[in-house]
């Protein structure tokens, strides 16, 4: 069990050191135009990244558990966790392209 949290763990914080970067990216990109990035200010940025960890953090949360009870009900583990996990990677990656079509 520790191993497969450790493994959540380290994705999550893959997936959100790289949304850190592409939204500092076109922050910094795009920051003489006036849209929505820039209209808050740093406010703006913090929470914009704060949502982006909570679109990256909850899918992987619940469906990395769900795949791993799924796992010990069925005693088929892992393969109920790794399909938790890729199905929480796309969900994830769907949301954060969602809510970043608005600043592109």
């Amino acid at each position: 069990m520790k191993k497969y949290v450790l493994y959540v763990h380290r994705f999550f914080i893959l997936l959100t050191d790289f949304a850190n970067a592409y939204t500092i990216y076109y922050v910094v990109k795009k920051q003489r135009g006036h849209n929505e990035r820039t209209k808050h200010g740093r406010c703006g940025a913090l929470a914009f990244v704060w949502d982006v960890g909570y679109l990256t953090a909850i899918p992987v949360i619940i469906f990395a558990f769900g795949g791993r009870y799924l796992d010990m009900r069925y005693d088929a583990s892992p393969w109920f966790l790794l399909c938790g996990l890729c199905i929480s990677v796309l969900l994830s990656a769907y949301l954060v392209y969602k809510r970043m079509q608005r600043f592109l």
